[in-house]
């Protein structure tokens, strides 16, 4: 396992490998618990956030790589950092990634900037959400059982209202 500053899609893999193949390529899994937002500038000028958390990768070459600040690819970023600014208070996530072939204009779609896009697959067994304890109670509780019986009707009240 390396500890290294922050983690990225682009420390998974080589994502124009999807270009040079056609087709679409697995690159690694991202996990963690992201717990705050680090915000940063882009190159060209955009605001953006990060997450702040405890995170791990797993990469092509099947190195363990973990980072207290991870940059997930777009729409899984800006899932995880919707959770966080709606009031979650910690959000676990896991995303397999993958780099799909860009390089050619599909029908209502532009080609990529760099030739390739990033496709981000959320892992079933994953909890996906804020951290909300009535969920996580729920979701220990088992099924109402087939002969549990139905709630009765509210009586009306004595003003017959």
């Amino acid at each position: 396992m390396q500890v290294v500053k922050k983690l990225s899609a682009n420390q998974l893999g080589d994502p124009m490998e999807a270009v040079r193949r056609g087709e679409k390529v697995y690159l690694g899994r991202i996990w963690g618990i992201a717990g705050g937002l680090k915000g940063y500038t882009s190159p060209d000028g955009k605001p953006g956030n990060g997450l702040k958390g405890t995170f791990a990768a797993l990469n092509q070459a099947g190195e363990e790589l973990r980072a207290p600040v991870c940059y997930l690819p777009g729409s899984a970023n800006d899932f995880v950092e919707g959770e966080l600014m709606g009031g979650a208070t910690a959000v676990q996530f896991a995303f397999d990634i993958f780099a799909v072939d860009a390089s050619k204009p599909v029908a209502g779609k532009k080609k990529s900037a760099t030739g390739y896009e990033y496709e981000c697959v959320v892992i079933a067994d994953a909890e996906v959400r804020g951290n909300d304890p009535l969920a996580q109670i729920a979701a220990t509780l088992p099924p109402p059982s087939a002969g549990t019986p139905a709630l009765p009707a509210p009586r009306k009240s004595a003003r017959g209202k």
